[in-house]
């Protein structure tokens, strides 16, 4: 399931300039977001967690209303490590994520 959600709505970024990678994944359910934070803890993961208030913003001209978002961020080689197979070896070595 963790895997799907991620590779669904999560992002791998490389950031070369400081030689080190994030893993990052949102939602606007924070039921969702509880039960993806409890597997997480489980498989011995504790990411970074925030949320961006609801809003009002403009997309293309149009008013828009955007719900609570809930966002964790996984950034620590070993938390990375454990999770290698949720993303594929050509994407991680596009990134250059050497996660071995």
């Amino acid at each position: 399931m963790l895997k799907g959600l991620f590779r669904g709505d999560g992002s791998l970024v490389h950031y070369p300039q400081r030689h080190n990678s994030k893993m990052t994944w949102a939602t606007v359910s924070r039921t969702l977001f509880e039960q993806v934070l409890i597997q997480l803890h489980a498989k011995g993961i504790v990411p970074s967690i925030h949320s961006k208030p609801k809003r009002k913003t403009i997309i293309r001209g149009r008013e828009v209303s955007c719900r609570e978002a809930f966002y964790l961020e996984i950034g620590d080689y070993k938390k990375l490590q454990k999770l290698q197979g949720w993303f594929s070896s050509t994407l991680l070595m596009w990134s250059r994520v050497y996660i071995v």
